[in-house]
């Protein structure tokens, strides 16, 4: 997607190709999970903003986000950046977009 932003015509094109699910992989920029306030503050407006972004699919397909919240990949590096291994050690912690939804509504304080 060219960063963090999903476009109305990328949308578009994810629509029409007939895809099932949609995983989305970026580069990491969400702070590790260490308990401190601050940090949690800035994972849930990243979770927000991903979530505002695929909003528009959510109802047609199945959405996931990988997140790093183990400080796994350095800042700034992607999923595949450290391998295959990696990529797939991440994938397998994927976070389905409903789970999301429902830390952020409340269950998640």
């Amino acid at each position: 997607t060219c960063g963090s932003n999903i476009t109305t015509s990328q949308q578009q094109l994810i629509l029409e190709s007939g895809a099932k699910e949609l995983i989305l992989a970026y580069d990491r920029e969400n702070p590790i999970k260490d308990g401190s306030e601050e940090n949690f503050l800035k994972i849930k407006a990243y979770e927000e903003k991903l979530l505002k972004q695929v909003q528009p699919l959510a109802n047609v397909m199945n959405i996931s986000i990988v997140f790093d919240y183990e400080g796994v990949l350095e800042p700034k590096m992607s999923p595949i950046d450290k391998g295959q291994e990696t990529l797939e050690y991440l994938l397998k912690r994927k976070i389905k977009i409903d789970c999301i939804e429902q830390q952020l509504k409340g269950k998640r304080k």
